[in-house]
């Protein structure tokens, strides 16, 4: 027991400080002394069972950080035991730093300033207890274990190329501010078997981060604010057992994405998440279809190719379903289907011009071929026109031909075409009305 101030000035040392079965009625303070020679310095810290009736202070003389150089090799804080006070290190480099064990509502601490290699939480964090990282540089945050009713973890400014959730359960306040990409070095976002609960993100660029890796977790209570989330793109695919398509488990993240946007009244980013979910649950009725045989000496694997892709579209009526809605990423992107009405309208304005004025027998010679263009020129007038889909072939002006005359193929082109005209004009309208909240 030490019952006054303790001072450890200008430590510079190899081996292990290690603080246990202790108990200081007033402040432990070490002061570390800045490296020169990185070989030379070799310090780890433990503590373990100790009870800091003010407080443990851990800080360098100069509050400048090599990031080359790590004042302390290892800092572990083992709760295993009794284990109350505050602990508060500030201005140092940490190659790793290990939290772990049962931490009482009487464990607070408060890391600042700090350059880690890794930081490892695998514990129990319990009811008021606190541990606050500030200014927070480190290449990976592992966490795993459990944040209690009221517990608090604080990532206040952190800077990471990898962040891992694994058996991760938050009961409690765990927030992230500032949360972004360490170095141009792969960076990975992870999230395994893990409950976030409401975990709060705020200004946290995950759009930066190479690949989000989620899988068998629960984000539906997550808060967000000022955040740039990630696109499709970036969500990987956790390879499973062959009982689970690994596309269910993608639509099932941007689902719960989805919900927590809808619940805090981002609707912006909760459609951009709806389109994902719907991208993903396509994937996953594609995914069921068997892919042919590619034997380059079969001669029918071409046919076999597009029977392949028909089914592969419009093999059952969800798969329809999906494949007419992704025309306007479902209801996200009017231009989109402006493009396929422009295009659709074009290839049946050739169809029904070519009706009317020949026969519809394929021809290769010169005149043919000459005489089809001078009709498609002439009769070009017609094109606009047959964007207004009240208007049949008999009404629209400029067309020189009488009724009774107008042959079936070109009223069976003309009702097709109305068909897919209304389709693309409903979908133009429904992306526009995306925001209004009566798209769905």
């Amino acid at each position: 027991m030490f019952k006054k101030n303790v001072f450890l000035s200008h430590i510079n040392w190899q081996g292990t400080l290690s603080i246990k079965d202790s108990e200081f009625k007033e402040s432990l303070k070490i002061t570390l002394l800045d490296n020169i020679i990185e070989e030379t310095y070799n310090l780890s810290i433990e503590v373990e069972s100790t009870k800091f009736e003010k407080s443990l202070n851990i800080e360098r003389v100069s509050d400048i950080i090599d990031e080359n150089i790590h004042s302390i090799q290892s800092f572990v804080v083992n709760a295993s035991s009794k284990l109350s006070g505050s602990i508060n290190v500030k201005n140092v480099s940490i190659d790793k730093a290990d939290f772990k064990g049962n931490f009482t509502k009487d464990t607070n601490m408060v890391f600042d300033n700090i350059r880690y290699n890794s930081i490892n939480f695998n514990g129990n964090l319990q009811k008021d207890g606190s541990i606050i990282l500030k200014n927070t540089k480190s290449n990976e945050v592992n966490l795993e274990g459990n944040l209690q009713k009221d517990a608090t973890l604080l990532f206040d400014v952190l800077n990471t190329n990898s962040l891992s959730f694994q058996n991760f359960v938050n009961q409690g306040n765990i927030q992230f501010n500032s949360l972004k990409p360490l170095s141009d070095k792969p960076k990975k976002i992870t999230i395994i078997d893990s409950d976030l609960g409401n975990t709060r993100f705020f200004n946290a660029k995950f759009n930066r981060f190479k690949a989000i890796l989620i899988y068998h977790a629960n984000l539906s209570q997550i808060v967000s604010a000022d955040c740039k989330w990630f696109a499709y793109e970036q969500l990987e695919l956790k390879k499973t057992d062959s009982t689970e398509k690994p596309f269910e488990v993608q639509r099932e993240v941007f689902r719960q994405l989805k919900y927590a946007m809808e619940k805090q009244g981002d609707r912006i980013q909760s459609l951009v998440f709806k389109q994902y979910e719907m991208q993903s649950y396509r994937s996953y009725l594609e995914s069921l279809v068997t892919k042919p045989d590619s034997d380059k000496k079969n001669p029918v694997k071409h046919i076999k190719k597009i029977l392949y892709w028909l089914n592969l579209k419009f093999g059952n009526k969800e798969r329809i379903i999906l494949t007419l809605g992704s025309t306007n990423d479902f209801g996200q992107n009017w231009v989109k289907p402006i493009k396929y009405l422009l295009g659709f309208s074009l290839f049946f304005y050739c169809l029904i011009v070519l009706s009317i004025h020949t026969t519809l027998v394929p021809s290769c010679k010169f005149e043919d071929l000459k005489s089809c263009f001078c009709n498609l020129t002439h009769d070009f007038k017609l094109f606009p026109q047959m964007l207004n889909p009240t208007l049949t072939i008999s009404k629209m002006e400029g067309i020189e031909i009488e009724k009774k005359d107008i042959s079936g193929w070109t009223h069976t082109f003309d009702f097709i075409h109305k068909i897919v005209l209304s389709f693309f004009i409903y979908q133009i309208i429904t992306a526009f009305r995306k925001y209004s909240g009566k798209s769905d």
